[in-house]
């Protein structure tokens, strides 16, 4: 009312005065929009923010995770004056960790053989009912004297303590003494052994496999020489099924 006042005092020329009050009002509601968006802008950015930090509190692992890499990230940004490169890597590094967690996110995960097997032995650990599953004797994690072998046979024995149910089908291309001799231990366990030839099976179906308590699936993958490589792994019951 005041500046409507000024206006009209100022400019007594009607139309003169009604276009001059017109640019005012504009300017005034052109800068009260902006305020808003400005301020919706200013809370959904403190409620992301919000949102972040209340998901790192839930997470420690997280919170920890983030903050190294921060501190990574800003040490070799300082050592190496090279912007685009060192943005460029980051990206990339970064894409492969949402990448796996896009798996994870989908109910699986694939590992490399050279890896800890701290998952499947959290697995065989925790495994109540059964545990079905195939062998393919070309498997260097049968071999004697392979750590990560023998902790898995040593988790098999615990789990028949609990009264889990094994049942181990042999896919082999020739049976030998050191197959019988595996199998033979593996009875005097308790643990229900069965065998196939490999060639009598298709080769979709010569695959080393094992499902835990109807409720986690692992299977291996090898190379030329019959090495294993990485085992993919998962924990979706659909995808189970």
């Amino acid at each position: 009312a005041i500046t409507l006042g000024v206006v009209f005092y100022l400019k007594p020329d009607v139309p003169t005065a009604l276009a001059t009050m017109a640019l005012i009002l504009g300017g005034i509601a052109t800068l009260q929009v902006e305020a808003t968006f400005r301020r919706i802008r200013d809370e959904q950015t403190q409620t992301e923010q919000g949102q972040i930090l209340a998901q790192m509190e839930a997470n420690p692992w997280l919170r920890k995770f983030t903050k190294d890499i921060a501190s990574q990230a800003e040490d070799i940004k300082k050592k190496y004056d090279l912007p685009f490169v060192n943005e460029m890597l980051m990206v990339q590094l970064g894409n492969q960790f949402k990448s796996t967690l896009d798996d994870v996110q989908g109910g699986h995960i694939l590992v490399p053989h050279n890896s800890d097997h701290k998952l499947v032995f959290w697995i065989m650990e925790n495994c109540k009912v059964s545990l079905l599953a195939t062998d393919v004797y070309k498997a260097s994690h049968l071999h004697a004297g392979d750590p990560s072998g023998d902790r898995y046979r040593q988790l098999n024995k615990q789990a028949l303590g609990r009264d889990v149910l094994i049942e181990r089908i042999v896919i082999y291309s020739e049976w030998t003494d050191e197959i019988d001799r595996s199998i033979r231990e593996q009875r005097s366990l308790g643990i229900h052994t069965y065998r196939v030839k490999e060639a009598k099976l298709k080769t979709e179906l010569r695959v080393d496999l094992a499902i835990w308590d109807e409720r986690y699936a692992s299977e291996l993958s090898f190379n030329a020489n019959g090495d294993i490589t990485d085992s993919y792994i998962s924990f979706s019951i659909s995808e189970v099924n």
